[in-house]
């Protein structure tokens, strides 16, 4: 990745103007890398939505007209936009935009990375006093997340958008979507899996009296379409379900937006993959790997014939109490 440059603007709602920056930042070695760090997470966030930006509204068209000669002015417009929605919020917190153009695999893009406020604490060191110091500004660190991003693909004019909601005039919607690009519903390729797994549960949970291994059925088909061919057919998994249930399971899903064949994302697959959880009215928990859901050589799910369900974990050789 080639960062070609990039601008810091303020927006603390706490003093009623944002602060625009009208020179680039001057970045270093490390800076240099807590951007890229950031960049590539926005860029490979499984919270990505994806559009394409049309004409129309003002903010849309500073980017699809966008120019690099005027980059300062493109992000100083789009920050004094924001500025103006997050006023109007009773819980978006103050925070950092940070702009920025970069080369991704000789592809112009263009991101913006949300930095909410953080509470962090440093030492001083005076007269042999030492104490606490609270900053209330500043960032998430290396390690952590912007808070919400934007990534703009200037040849394509395609948008991968991540981010909250907010209550802004007393509704709660989203800063971007809703006011700042005015666009149309979308679900993230993450919102979409846990969309498909909680309607999938809910099904199980009023047709099949929670039937775990019907849960775990459905699990293993989620993965296993991942692992074979990244695409998920809604169809096939909702053969796993009666007539009625199928019907039901169908209509949710369109209802909610998600097509017959859903693509699933490569940056999913920590999500696919998490353990399968199984809670039992007693409060029991079990975390079950997704490799171990068909391998009865370590795990056997049975049910018996009063209706109960036995699991039983097998050949454990170590185990830890925590």
């Amino acid at each position: 990745m080639i960062i070609n440059k990039s601008i810091l603007h303020v927006l603390d709602t706490n003093l009623g103007q944002p602060i625009l920056s009208s020179e680039l930042m001057k970045t270093t070695d490390e800076t240099f890398d807590y951007l890229t760090k950031h960049i590539e997470k926005a860029l490979n966030s499984p919270k990505n939505k994806e559009f394409i930006l049309k004409r129309g509204n003002e903010n849309c068209e500073l980017l699809l007209n966008y120019n690099d000669d005027e980059f300062i002015a493109i992000t100083q417009n789009l920050s004094k936009n924001i500025f103006k929605v997050i006023s109007k919020s009773s819980n978006c917190k103050p925070c950092n935009l940070i702009f920025g153009t970069f080369m991704d695999n000789d592809i112009l893009k263009m991101c913006m990375l949300k930095m909410d406020y953080k509470n962090s604490y440093i030492h001083s060191c005076h007269d042999n006093k030492n104490n606490l110091i609270q900053y209330r500004t500043t960032m998430p660190n290396i390690s952590q997340k912007s808070d919400e991003s934007f990534v703009y693909e200037v040849d394509t004019n395609t948008l991968l958008l991540n981010e909250k909601r907010y209550n802004i005039e007393e509704e709660n919607t989203t800063i971007f979507s809703n006011y700042i690009f005015d666009l149309p519903f979308n679900l993230s390729p993450e919102d979409t899996i846990n969309t498909i797994e909680k309607v999938s549960n809910k099904i199980v949970a009023e047709f099949y009296n929670n039937d775990i291994e019907k849960q775990i059925d459905i699990k293993k088909e989620i993965v296993e379409a991942y692992n074979e061919n990244k695409e998920l057919n809604i169809n096939k998994i909702a053969e796993n379900f009666n007539e009625d249930a199928q019907g039901i399971y169908t209509q949710t899903l369109k209802n909610k937006g998600i097509k017959n064949k859903v693509t699933l994302d490569s940056n999913l697959s920590k999500i696919i993959n998490k353990k399968q959880k199984i809670r039992t009215e007693e409060g029991i928990e079990i975390l079950i790997p997704v490799e171990y859901l068909d391998d009865k050589g370590k795990i056997l799910i049975e049910k018996k014939s009063n209706g109960a369900t036995d699991i039983t974990l097998k050949n454990i050789i170590n185990f830890k109490i925590s």
